[in-house]
């Protein structure tokens, strides 16, 4: 804009005048450095949000997903061999740990009610004076043999012996 003058009155009488410019290339670069440190700013936040964020995901969100995937698998699968990783943070280590000792006892258990369930299998078809297979195992195999034979169309034989007095 064009300068202002203005007289400096005192008691009716001019005493003297002040004139003001105005420059507006001081408010032009004022302006470009208020945007560029909002620009900066704003660029220093994404990169610290950025940071942040990854290290989030890796050091507690991954972790517990990979937990979770464990979790699933012995759920959904019964696959008692999956582990959680270990974890860089105290807590979701402990959590990943606690887990696997979890899925351990599990799978303890697991062998303990296949080895009990065998047993009584075995008791169940076979005499326990002799060891010997009893009726009802044999009468389980005739069974399954004569499915497996309608089902294939074969034959097969039986041979009956008996001892007299036995």
């Amino acid at each position: 804009p064009r300068p202002v003058t203005r007289a400096i009155v005192n008691g009716g009488t001019t005493i003297g005048s002040v004139e003001v410019r105005g420059e507006t290339t001081g408010i032009g670069a004022l302006l470009l450095a208020c945007l560029l440190s909002i620009v900066a700013a704003g660029a220093l936040a994404w990169a610290v949000a950025r940071f942040v964020g990854h290290r989030l995901n890796r050091t507690i969100i991954a972790p517990l997903q990979a937990i979770a995937a464990a979790a699933h698998g012995v759920t959904s699968n019964r696959a008692l061999t999956a582990r959680a990783p270990r974890a860089i943070i105290t807590e979701v280590d402990d959590l990943s740990q606690d887990f696997n000792r979890l899925i351990d006892e599990l799978s303890g258990w697991q062998v303990q009610v296949k080895q009990a369930h065998q047993q009584l299998l075995d008791r169940a078809n076979h005499d326990t004076l002799s060891g010997l297979a009893n009726r009802a195992h044999f009468l389980d195999q005739l069974r399954h043999t004569l499915i497996q034979a309608q089902r294939n169309g074969q034959r097969f034989a039986l041979l009956y012996m008996d001892g007299d007095r036995f």
